[in-house]
């Protein structure tokens, strides 16, 4: 068993795009509701090398079904970054592979769609 088994990741709650400048890399997308966004996932327990050694394997087996994505860091860590339209067979696969996904719980709807969210209000159910 290697460690993508015992990975837990969780969903960033912000919408990303990639920047211009900088291709690879992504900038928060504000209120962006555009076809070519992205969705984050962060590690959740692990740090430093073994992080980023965790989240190239996630981004290698993900390559293998050719669903495009790309490691890059965010706030000191590494986060695995996946086209929206591509969310749901990338869930399947990290769930496939023993990865679990955190859901996030916010107050309701309203709440998510009013950016509390992504002010630190809606936090994964293992912290609460």
């Amino acid at each position: 068993m290697t460690l993508l088994h015992l990975s837990v990741v969780q969903r960033l709650p912000q919408t990303w795009r990639v920047s211009a400048d900088r291709p690879g890399f992504p900038v928060l997308a504000l209120a962006s509701a555009s076809g070519d966004d992205y969705i984050g996932l962060q590690l959740l327990g692990l740090e430093g090398a073994l992080a980023w050694e965790v989240m190239q394997g996630l981004q290698q087996t993900l390559s293998e079904i050719q669903i495009a994505c790309f490691v890059a860091e965010w706030l000191g860590q590494p986060c695995l970054f996946v086209h929206r339209s591509d969310e749901s067979a990338a869930n399947c696969r990290l769930k496939n592979l023993g990865v679990a996904i955190a859901e996030s719980i916010c107050g309701g709807r309203d709440e998510a769609l009013n950016g509390s969210s992504a002010a630190g209000g809606c936090k994964p159910a293992a912290e609460r």
